[in-house]
Order: C-alpha cells, then structure tokens, then sequence
C-alpha cells in the first residue's frame, strides 16, 4: 500500500466499466476521506472489503469481511473454505465493532500523528505526499542507506523501491527516536 486513495468518481468509472467482480480493498478506510460503501447499493458486481487490522488495531484478530449485493455474497460462500472464523475472533470482532468510540479517538489519534510524522519528515528533506493510510510513505535519495542505519538501530521501517521508506504512524516516543536518528544521519 502507497496510502494514496483512490477518488470514488474513478471507481464508479471503473465499476461501469468492468464486467466481472470488482473487489474494492478498504483496509484503510478509517483513515481516508471517503469509502466506496455505496456502489454495492448500485451495483451488483462489486464487493467492499474490510478488516479490523488497521483502524481498530488488532491485526494479529485476521479478522476481515466483504459487504455487497445478496446476489454475489450467495456465489461466494459457494467456493469458500470450509473453515470460518473461530467463536473468539467473532466475539472480539463484535465487541470491537460495537466499541465506535475508541476506535474512532484511536483513528483520530493516528490521523494527528500521522500529520505530525509527515511535518517532521518533510522538516528533514523527505517528500511525503498526503497518506489515508496508518503509515507514510517517504520518499529520500538516500532510503536504503538510511534504512539500514535505522535497523542497526533498533528501528524497523520498510524500504519500498529504491527511494522509498514505508513508516508506520507510531507513539510519540517511537517518532521522536525516528526522527531523532534520522536527523543524525542526515
């Protein structure tokens, strides 16, 4: 993932375009503008896809779920596994979901330091165009070499293509160590 979101207007274009299913990933949602939600209302061949990984934090749950017409769902549980999702992955699942009010402070909270992270990095030389993701991604000339500093120093972050650090938005603690090293390397 770049963090870059695609505007629903070019995915309605692609919806009527397409001819088979069209699997829409909104991993990210809780962090973006707009959700694609509302072209299952309008077609029938998309289907929406979520999971409770990013936004509501609990990625080791693998808990994720698809949300479109009958008609398609009904073709799908046809060719799916036969193992589901165990009793306590769908009880944490539900409590998560019915708990809106700390996901949406924690999605908040995310989207304030994820614009701090951006600042600072920018401060320090990088480009980092505008996330709707829990991440950024970094652009710098010297990426990989800064990435391998960063893990020698205890910091793991993800080297994307040759120009790319992929930053996960973490606790203000682990920014300051970041950005701290960062500019020791720069």
């Amino acid at each position: 993932p770049s963090g870059h979101q695609v505007p629903l207007i070019e995915l309605k274009q692609l919806a009527n375009a397409v001819q088979g299913v069209l699997v829409i990933d909104e991993a990210y949602v809780d962090f973006a503008e707009e959700s694609a939600l509302s072209l299952v209302h309008t077609y029938d061949h998309v289907i929406v896809i979520r999971t409770l990984s990013k936004g509501y934090g609990l990625a080791g749950l693998r808990f994720g779920f698809g949300i479109a017409q009958p008609s398609l769902l009904s073709g799908l549980f046809k060719v799916k596994d036969s193992y589901g999702v165990d009793a306590i992955a769908n009880r944490v699942a539900a409590a998560a979901i019915a708990d809106q009010a700390y996901k949406n402070q924690r999605v908040a909270q995310i989207k304030t330091d994820r614009q701090y992270l951006t600042t600072a990095l920018q401060s320090l030389g990088f480009q980092v165009p505008p996330s709707h993701g829990n991440f950024v991604l970094a652009t710098h000339g010297e990426a990989k070499r800064l990435h391998d500093a960063l893990q020698k120093n205890g910091i793991w972050v993800r080297h994307c293509a040759a120009d790319k650090l992929r930053i996960t938005v973490g606790t203000p603690e682990q920014h300051r160590q970041l950005l701290d090293t960062l500019a020791d390397l720069l």
